[in-house]
């Protein structure tokens, strides 16, 4: 099953798209076969948690389904804010590896955040293994961001482009998201 990560900046807009205008995160052509006769194929309710106003950890979010007629192929149509392959929103994991990047301790992010310390320390373990592949795609997509590759000044990048973000310009350079930011969960 392909995944197509759509900008949304809230999960509420996204949610007001599937049941409003469902159409709207529909393919144009399938990526296999180039077919455009795709329909939309259900939904699957994926569970959340993260630093969202209206949200309680946990909750479900129906994530659009589309199937090609031609090939059969499956694509789920994905918020940019939620990571592939993992629990919390891309903003909760910013917020913990940014404590831990300005001198919190990975015990002290995780009560802050309310999360097992494990957790934190498998994000930043994770940050800075996909260090190299972020700041490769980011300087692609903006030569202001040259400045960070240096790990030491990683922190800021977060001012200058959020993880969804990061996510987004991965996936539209074709490179799969839970291969290339999501590992190590």
């Amino acid at each position: 099953m392909a995944q197509i990560i759509k900008n949304y900046t809230s999960l509420e807009k996204y949610e007001q798209d599937v049941k409003y205008n469902p159409e709207g995160l529909k393919p144009s052509t399938c990526k296999e076969c180039g077919c455009n006769n795709i329909w939309c194929n259900s939904f699957y309710e994926r569970a959340v948690s993260g630093r969202c106003a209206n949200r309680q950890k946990a909750d479900p979010i129906a994530i659009l389904r589309f199937k090609c007629s031609r090939c059969k192929n499956h694509y789920s149509v994905l918020p940019s804010i939620i990571p592939l392959l993992r629990w919390y929103l891309w903003c909760m994991q910013q917020w913990v590896l940014s404590m831990v990047l300005n001198g919190y301790s990975m015990q002290k992010a995780a009560k802050e955040a309310e999360v097992n310390r494990k957790t934190v320390s498998r994000w930043y373990h994770w940050l800075k293994n996909k260090f190299k592949i972020i700041c490769n795609i980011l300087c692609q997509s903006n030569t202001n961001s040259i400045k960070y590759h240096d790990e030491k000044n990683f922190s800021s990048l977060f001012c200058w482009s959020q993880l969804s973000h990061i996510a987004e310009l991965l996936h539209q350079e074709d490179l799969l998201v839970p291969y290339s930011l999501a590992t190590n969960i």
